[in-house]
């Protein structure tokens, strides 16, 4: 009987999380600084935290990325270098940017003014 409760419930919110999802706003703490280079960063005093790094295959190609962590004081800055390479490890694309962490906010709203 309590698989059957179990069952129940887990029916119920996986019918009911998509609806509560579309009527909750969308929540983000990373707010990018298009103007703001990690190497700004680090002569501001910033020190890099951490690095993480990952690598994905994508069709005939490789989706490699780099993640840093950089911190001084209370402020927090994550920067991304990313790039698909060609199966010859040719560079074809390529993605680099900061983003400043923040209150969250709700990315749906409308600015202000």
């Amino acid at each position: 009987m309590s698989s059957r409760i179990l069952l129940g419930f887990t029916l119920a919110a996986t019918i009911a999380l998509p609806a509560l999802a579309q009527e909750l706003p969308l929540q983000l703490q990373w707010r990018r600084t298009p103007d703001v280079s990690m190497r700004q960063l680090i002569d501001k005093g910033f020190e890099i935290k951490s690095i993480s790094s990952n690598s994905e295959s994508v069709a005939a190609a490789r989706y490699d990325s780099t993640t840093y962590v950089l911190q001084k004081g209370s402020e927090v800055y994550r920067c991304l270098e990313g790039g698909v390479l060609d199966d010859q490890g040719t560079l074809k694309s390529q993605v680099v940017y900061c983003s400043v962490l923040v209150a969250p906010y709700d990315a749906n709203a409308k600015a202000a003014g």
